[in-house]
């Protein structure tokens, strides 16, 4: 049940410029109820006019046909109701949605999928006029696709750049010419031979950015056109991971917009070494400027935990920040699948913190949610739809909606916390989790949020004791994971 923004404490802790993660669920609180249907994918969320207007998808396969539904909320997700629902005599591999919107011009809602005849096709909806939906397909021979857009201040200058994967493992792209308004593709060019896991990102003035992984060896690859997916003006490939050292999963490219002369461009993955069969950890690479994406830097999850299906968002406004979310997938099932989010500011990336609620289990077998943000104020703030697991566990079911704020819930404050004494102290520090819950790790930041000591619990025990006497003096902020819940906390070390 969504908690009343009348009853919102306002509670914050500031530390410097450093996002740190607080207890689980403390900014994000409406977790609204969308739809209580199945759902086996097209997850994903638009908004127009700074979140008045919102849009949120998911589609339901059936026995031989499927059931498209687009859902609209006009009061910034407080309220839905189906937009447009259809159900086409094909199932679907994939769905997303792009908002063509901008200062001037008519605004347009696109909707792209691909069916199980492996076709892909979008649907235009001119939001401004209220047109009748139009159809038009694009490619046949498709099993996966990624789509961006450029953002000049009107509707009718602005293209839409596709990357797509067809049958025979080849990446493709192609674009649209300005004026049509997400139709008539043109300059269809194969980039590279047998691979997969494509993704897309515009930047600036013409500069577009791909990546996905070639099946053979398993490299992770990206390449840059400097000039609005003209044919011949390709860079060449770039192997950001060796596929023999390390194995790339679902990898997400992203890039600021900025107008400047450089380019900073992000691209994150699930990552693991290669054979290991082990869990996947976050993994990232950095392009700045005209240089090569730097060597990759890993976040590692806790001992049975895997952090799948990154996505990540960047608004089409200047000096916008990266929304990065990603699954927080329980290994053997004995806890809740869970949302993490993180912030990229174009040079560090923020500590997580849990966005979806203790008692919703987010499904682990196809892309479970999707970001996207609007500004409040002079903040950013982040939107996102995901999907539960059924009871019996056997497939995906409900649709919700939440919003990230700056301020706490009361729901946070009611939750039982973790008990954390000395403090100050100087050699030890004694946690104490609270009854029917077990700790299970921490980790240590300094006051700038530099990562400085990881410590996994090998007897999962209400409380426990940690050894600080290697530690300067100085404040510090410890983040707790227990079986249930995660929170962090400030302190002193004399």
């Amino acid at each position: 049940m969504k908690t009343p923004k009348n009853l919102v404490c306002l509670l914050a802790i500031l530390v410097g410029t450093v996002v740190f993660a607080q207890q689980q669920n403390n900014r994000w609180f409406d977790n609204i109820e969308i739809t209580n249907s199945r759902v086996d994918g097209g997850i994903d969320i638009v908004s127009l006019n700074e979140g008045t207007l919102l849009f949120a998808s998911c589609f339901e396969n059936l026995a031989g046909s499927s059931r498209i539904s687009i859902y609209q909320s006009n009061d910034e997700g407080e309220n839905w109701a189906t937009f447009f629902e259809a159900t086409p005599n094909v199932n679907f591999l994939k769905m997303k949605m792009l908002m063509l919107n901008a200062v001037s011009g008519d605004d347009y809602l696109l909707v792209y999928t691909v069916n199980n005849n492996n076709q892909l096709r979008v649907r235009r909806f001119n939001l401004s006029q209220g047109t009748p939906v139009e159809s038009q397909v694009i490619a046949e021979n498709v099993v996966d696709f990624d789509v961006d857009r450029d953002f000049p201040e009107s509707t009718s200058n602005q293209s839409v750049f596709l990357i797509y994967q067809t049958t025979s493992n080849n990446i493709l792209t192609a674009r649209t010419q300005v004026g049509t308004f997400g139709f008539d593709y043109v300059d269809f060019e194969t980039i590279a031979f047998g691979r997969s896991m494509p993704s897309i990102a515009y930047s600036r003035v013409g500069n577009i950015y791909v990546t996905y992984v070639r099946n053979s060896n398993g490299d992770l690859n990206a390449r840059h056109n400097t000039n609005r997916l003209d044919p011949a003006s390709w860079n060449a490939t770039e192997v950001l991971e060796d596929g023999s050292v390390r194995e790339s999963l679902n990898p997400k490219i992203v890039a600021e917009r900025e107008i400047g002369p450089f380019e900073n461009v992000l691209v994150i993955t699930s990552s693991r070494g290669t054979g290991s069969g082990g869990k996947y950890n976050i993994r990232r690479y950095r392009k700045i400027g005209g240089a090569n994406f730097t060597g990759g830097v890993t976040n590692a999850s806790p001992e049975g935990i895997s952090y799948l299906y990154m996505d990540g968002f960047i608004n089409y406004r200047i000096g916008a920040n990266v929304q990065i979310g990603y699954l927080r997938q329980s290994i053997n099932g004995s806890q809740n699948n869970s949302l993490l989010y993180r912030v990229y500011d174009g040079s560090t990336l923020s500590t997580s913190e849990f966005a979806t609620p203790n008692d919703i289990d987010l499904y682990d077998g196809f892309q479970p949610f999707a970001i996207t943000t609007i500004r409040s104020g002079e903040e950013e703030e982040a939107l996102i739809v995901y999907t539960g697991t059924s009871a019996d566990g056997t497939h995906a079911e409900g649709l919700y909606f939440d919003r990230q704020s700056s301020v706490l819930s009361l729901l946070d404050l009611d939750i039982e916390t973790i008990k954390l004494y000395p403090n100050p102290a100087n050699q030890y520090i004694n946690i104490e989790a609270p009854q029917n819950e077990a700790l299970t790790s921490t980790e240590i930041y300094d006051s700038t949020g530099k990562l400085i000591k990881t410590v996994a619990f090998k007897n999962l025990n209400t409380t426990q004791q940690l050894d600080i006497s290697n530690l300067a003096s100085g404040v510090y902020f410890i983040n707790i994971q227990t079986t249930k819940k995660q929170e962090t906390k400030k302190i002193i070390i004399n």
